[in-house]
């Protein structure tokens, strides 16, 4: 069955909606109703669990329509056709409303337009265009926020987690990012950020252009800012000790490489790694020796699976893993 209809088949399953939606009768009406209603039962279950029931729903319509005997003078046998465009529509209403929260896109209203929220789970990465066409990668387990008057006036997103930002260049609307209480000022540049609440630091590292990070106004302080970071230059800002720490000539590779599918440690600490494979991967890592925290790591990692990542990891500093469901012991 192709995905559309023809002319005679599209007029006829009009007709056959209009009479039943005009008499008495409705028991098509009521059979999609029925279905449909089903289809909000499966909002926050997996995809492939979700792509089966929308499959048994479809079923469950075209054997309820033909245990009908008649349908107001119509014989099944002339329906067949509107069945299968019946059964069409509701699975693309169904698959489009399932693709939308598969994604994660969650629209709220408030007093300055709609409020877009896109969510993207540990293990996965998402890449939007903004409305101004700003590129946004986003990394697992990271939010970015943002009204429905984004572009019209100013350039406002907020962001928890971390995303490579590829900004249109716009002098008269600054780009401004938001994270917890600082911001990250931009014309149009390419940089990444990288700001977890629950690591209560921001990261920022410039690939292009010029950025201007800093503390946002409040109604004890002004805003005050940190200082402009340029291609190459880095900055690593402590939020509860209020330590900042700004590297010129950094190379840029190791924090904004996950972007290709590539992770990079430069003297890193297994407790960071850690973090950054549960993002990554999507997998829970849990050390049961305490002082492997602490042992630093160095190497790329070019698209690897989890356990071949680990086993080199392995290799460099002894270790032992075990692997149940979606958590790894460190051991």
């Amino acid at each position: 069955m192709k995905n559309e209809l023809s002319e005679e088949e599209l007029v006829e399953f009009i007709k056959v909606m209009e009479l039943y939606s005009s008499e008495k009768d409705s028991s098509l009406d009521e059979i999609v109703q029925e279905n449909w209603e089903t289809t909000k039962k499966f909002e926050n279950k997996s995809t492939q669990r979700g792509e089966r029931r929308i499959s048994k729903i479809i079923n469950k319509i075209e054997k309820d329509i033909f245990n009908q005997k008649k349908i107001k003078g119509f014989q099944i046998k002339n329906l067949i056709p509107t069945i299968a465009a019946a059964s069409l529509l509701l699975f693309c209403g169904i698959y489009y409303w399932y693709y939308q929260s598969n994604n994660q896109q969650i629209i709220n209203h408030s007093g300055n337009g709609d409020l877009l929220t896109v969510n993207v789970p540990f293990g996965k990465k998402k890449k939007i265009a903004l409305p101004d066409s700003s590129i946004v990668v986003l990394n697992g387990g990271s939010t970015l926020k943002y009204t429905s008057e984004f572009n019209q006036i100013q350039r406002n997103v907020s962001l928890n987690g971390e995303a490579f930002f590829i900004v249109k260049k716009n002098p008269a609307k600054p780009f401004i990012i938001s994270n917890n209480n600082n911001y990250i000022r931009v014309l149009g540049t390419s940089f990444n950020v990288k700001s977890y609440k629950e690591d209560n630091k921001l990261e920022v590292a410039v690939a292009s252009g010029t950025v201007e990070v800093g503390k946002k106004s409040t109604q004890t302080i002004r805003e005050l800012s940190f200082g402009k970071l340029t291609a190459k230059d880095y900055l690593k800002y402590n939020i509860v000790t209020d330590e900042i720490e700004i590297i010129r000539n950094k190379n840029s590779e190791q924090f904004i490489s996950w972007k290709d599918q590539k992770l990079v440690f430069e003297s890193q600490k297994f407790e960071s790694i850690a973090k950054d494979l549960e993002r990554w991967y999507g997998y829970k890592l849990v050390f049961k020796n305490p002082h492997l925290e602490k042992i630093a790591f160095t190497g790329e990692f070019d698209n690897l699976d989890i356990k071949s990542l680990l086993e080199i990891l392995k290799a460099s500093y002894p270790f032992e893993y075990l692997i149940e469901n979606k958590t790894i012991y460190i051991n």
